[in-house]
């Protein structure tokens, strides 16, 4: 998926995944390509920007998504910019 810092205008590709460190007790961890991770708190300055209905689907049981993260160009369907 992709997702926008709505801070910095910085777009990175993520994937939520419990294979890093940082995902305690296997716990979902949003990483983004260079291994990065996005703690809960700084994913609210996020906002998605293309993402499959099996990635927001993963997200919302993870308990990460909330209508506050999808960008109005988000549809059913996963089609993004």
């Amino acid at each position: 998926m992709k997702a926008k810092n709505t801070l910095t205008g910085e777009t990175i590709t993520l994937r939520l995944t419990t294979e890093h460190s940082a995902a305690p007790h296997q716990c979902p961890t949003l990483v983004g390509e260079g291994g990065e991770t996005i703690d809960t708190f700084s994913w609210l300055d996020y906002e998605i920007l293309q993402a499959t209905d099996e990635e927001l689907g993963d997200l919302r049981a993870a308990g990460y998504l909330s209508a506050y993260h999808i960008a109005p160009k988000i549809a059913p369907g996963g089609k993004g910019p």
